[in-house]
């Protein structure tokens, strides 16, 4: 078994050195898709909660480095297409048809996902990390300090547009007020 030592994130490394498992066990929504999708592998209750990115239902524009994520997590153009553009409420049964989730069910299902597949012997290898590291280079080159676009960048855009859509939309009032007899 690795040491903590051997296990804590350095400068140099930027993906966590062992496989992680997200348990879905409910709603799964915006954020919260984030977090499962960060992980290498995600087991979703079957009977209850759902997957679902609202971002477009909600007016919310989704960061570059997350999208990102999803896409080289998402194997589907269509299923990339359902989530992140349509806002679909995807059910454990179809998470796992469509290869969003690896799996279905809690937390022994968890257990024996890693079971079967050898993940913490795979871990010992000492790679793991440095493996994805390559796989998700653009993903992390996104999240970066000094990429491409850093959060903090991205949040100062999203904050202007927010502030310019809130100016317009109190012009238009105030022209309606002024333009009519409404008593608003």
């Amino acid at each position: 078994m690795a040491s903590v030592e051997e296990l804590r994130l350095t400068d140099s490394r930027r993906s966590y050195p062992m496989p992680t498992i997200a348990l879905v066990n409910g709603h799964c929504f915006g954020a919260g898709v984030f977090a499962a999708f960060a992980h290498d592998y995600r087991i979703q209750n079957p009977s209850k909660g759902f997957i679902c990115l609202p971002e477009i239902d909600l007016g919310v524009v989704i960061p570059l480095a997350m999208m990102q994520m999803l896409k080289q997590k998402i194997s589907s153009p269509a299923v990339y297409r359902a989530m992140a553009l349509e806002g679909r409420r995807v059910s454990g049964s179809t998470a796992h048809e469509w290869g969003v989730v690896d799996g279905l069910g809690g937390l022994q299902e968890a257990l024996a996902f890693a079971d079967k597949w050898k993940l913490v012997e795979k871990a010992k290898m000492g790679v793991w990390g440095q493996l994805k590291e390559g796989m998700f280079r653009e993903t992390l080159q996104l999240l970066s300090p000094g990429g491409p676009l850093e959060i903090s960048q991205w949040q100062e855009d999203v904050d202007q547009q927010r502030a310019d859509d809130s100016a317009k939309a109190k012009a238009r009032v105030d022209e309606f007020r002024s333009s009519s007899r409404s008593k608003l």
